[in-house]
């Protein structure tokens, strides 16, 4: 396939969309489509990206969904007669990816950076080691310093600073995985609504009820949703939601916060 072919999943699941950058080779397991001169093959991408579920409502199938080849050529699309029409849209629409991904690379900097404090902080101890040898913690201001020990003792696992100890999880939080409801696809497209549906991994669907109404940490509870180096998906959601049966649903007890804003600890994780 050449370059800028457009890539389309159409079965199990149906609209996973892609551009190529180079020459590639590709197999039957989705549709590879050669986008006519006359027309812009970025305009194309953006139009099966934002109409995955026009795509789904052409597809047949009893045990898995797929669009056939014959029902994905009589889907209609609206779009300008002017190819240049086409892609200052497209053009448009490609500059906010650019932001959505650089936004995306700078959270996730951020997402290390705060492991690494963390890891600094409240597993090697740091700032109490630092106290130890009577140095000011480095990085952090005076009133953050004073919050921790300036002494480690022994415990049953190690050396933890004075004032701390060791604790099961199950001690630490609520989980509420017997109130999740798993809605099926029909189902949630009969119910369609303002209220996120939450899977293992990230929100599916918005519907018309929700089940929770807090702030709460999801892990993803399937193996097979695990992330590269082996950790589960995590999500931090708060508000009125719904969540399926892939997604431990967890609240920090009284004293263990979900949230901490403007310097305040709120009840939960």
């Amino acid at each position: 396939m050449p370059k800028n072919t457009v890539l389309l999943t159409t079965r199990a699941p149906i609209g996973y969309v892609a551009l190529s950058a180079n020459p590639i080779a590709t197999n039957q397991g989705f549709r590879s489509l050669i986008v006519k001169p006359e027309f812009d093959h970025e305009f194309l991408y953006y139009w099966l990206k934002v109409n995955k579920t026009k795509l789904e409502r052409h597809a047949s199938g009893s045990t898995f969904k797929e669009l056939s080849g014959t029902a994905l050529k009589n889907i209609a699309i609206r779009l300008p007669t002017s190819k240049a029409e086409q892609r200052a849209i497209a053009h448009i629409l490609g500059s906010l990816d650019d932001k959505i991904e650089l936004n995306r690379q700078m959270a996730q900097t951020l997402e290390s950076i705060a492991r690494a404090i963390f890891k600094s902080w409240f597993v090697d101890f740091d700032p109490v080691k630092a106290k130890m040898e009577g140095k000011q913690p480095e990085g952090m201001s005076e009133e953050i310093a004073a919050l921790f020990p300036d002494r480690l003792v022994d415990s049953e696992l190690g050396m933890i600073p004075e004032g701390w100890e060791y604790k099961a999880l199950g001690d630490m939080i609520n989980i509420f995985d017997s109130k999740r409801i798993p809605l099926s696809r029909s189902q949630r497209k009969a119910r369609q609504g303002k209220y996120p549906y939450y899977g293992a991994t990230s929100i599916m669907d918005y519907v018309d009820d929700y089940i929770f109404d807090g702030v709460y940490v999801l892990i993803g509870e399937d193996g097979s949703v695990k992330k590269p180096d082996g950790t589960p998906f995590l999500q931090y959601v708060s508000g009125k939601i719904w969540v399926n049966n892939h997604a431990h649903v967890i609240q920090g007890k009284r004293l263990v916060t979900s949230a901490a804003s403007h310097g305040e600890r709120s009840e939960g994780w």
